[in-house]
């Protein structure tokens, strides 16, 4: 998530921040150098060595093809959110400018905010008055706290990480 190394006695890797060289996939025998020996040998141990004959380690190989998988997925995850974004435009059509920044629709089930230089407030039509109220001064926190920027951002590190079963 972060271009730079951030350093120190409690970072992840307090030892050499730069523990897996560049030239890795294409080194004849690839190996790891984080400065904790156990880390070393278990890793390293389990990269494969370049074939002889080939000259050209099987790691390199598995690197491309992971990349190409994860580029793939990048550009799934960034597909489908463009998808949405259209068909979400359609279903506001019919929505009716009742204020400002607010409009009311009755193909909605749930209120939200969208944009990021104008933020816009959609609501389900035919709400009570008092839960209407509610529901605004809500979806206006949200605009204030600048959420809508901060979700397009969380969903963006999302999609560079779809591989992560914690992301």
């Amino acid at each position: 998530m972060f271009p730079f190394p951030i350093r120190g006695l409690f970072s992840l890797l307090p030892f050499n921040s730069a523990p897996i060289p560049l030239d890795l996939a294409a080194r004849a025998i690839p190996q790891i150098e984080s400065g904790i020996s156990l880390i070393d040998k278990a890793v390293s141990s389990a990269l494969p060595a370049a074939l002889p004959a080939v000259g050209v380690s099987p790691l390199q190989t598995w690197l491309t093809i992971g990349s190409s998988i994860w580029l793939a997925g990048v550009m799934i995850m960034l597909l489908y959110s463009i998808l949405t974004i259209i068909r979400l435009k359609r279903q506001l059509r019919s929505a009716v400018n009742v204020e400002d920044n607010i409009h009311e629709t009755a193909n909605l089930k749930t209120p939200f905010v969208i944009g990021l230089l104008h933020p816009q407030i959609f609501i389900p039509a035919g709400l009570d008055p008092e839960e209407r109220r509610y529901i605004i001064l809500h979806e206006q926190i949200h605009i204030r706290r600048h959420d809508p920027a901060i979700k397009i951002l969380a969903y963006f590190i999302l999609s560079l990480h779809w591989f992560n079963p914690l992301a």
